[in-house]
């Protein structure tokens, strides 16, 4: 986890907002790939009732269906350690994360030249018109 030093001297609480893609689970999930002990391990951690002779692919649909109740996010226990809110936005979503329309700009540019490329030099080539939509 990144360690940031925060300005505590502010009295007025804030919203932060973060895009959901960057977000960093404190507490992993098990996935598909994950071994069975540690899918129950899981499970049991959150007091989910489950068959301890079921499969693996019956433990991880499980967990998907009590994941959201149980995920802690980095960006969230910062934000409230200083009495702040996080906001998490949907990922990808031009609208509230500017940043999403250069990428399309700069993906679509390599998709048409399928050449080797320098990342700095597609980010150059947005005109100001661009940068100020």
């Amino acid at each position: 986890m990144i360690k940031r030093k925060v300005n505590t001297q502010s009295s007025t609480n804030s919203v932060i907002t973060c895009d959901s893609y960057h977000n960093v689970q404190t507490n992993r999930t098990p996935n598909f790939n994950s071994l069975k002990n540690d899918m129950i391990e899981w499970l049991t951690k959150y007091n989910i009732p489950f068959n301890p002779t079921s499969l693996k692919p019956e433990f991880y649909e499980m967990i998907k269906s009590h994941k959201d109740r149980h995920v802690i996010y980095a960006f969230n226990e910062l934000g409230r350690e200083y009495a702040h809110t996080a906001l998490r936005l949907p990922p990808y979503h031009p609208d509230l994360n500017p940043i999403e329309v250069f990428w399309a700009t700069v993906k679509n540019n390599v998709s048409q030249r399928n050449v080797t490329f320098k990342l700095e030099d597609e980010f150059n080539k947005i005109v100001m018109e661009e940068w100020k939509k």
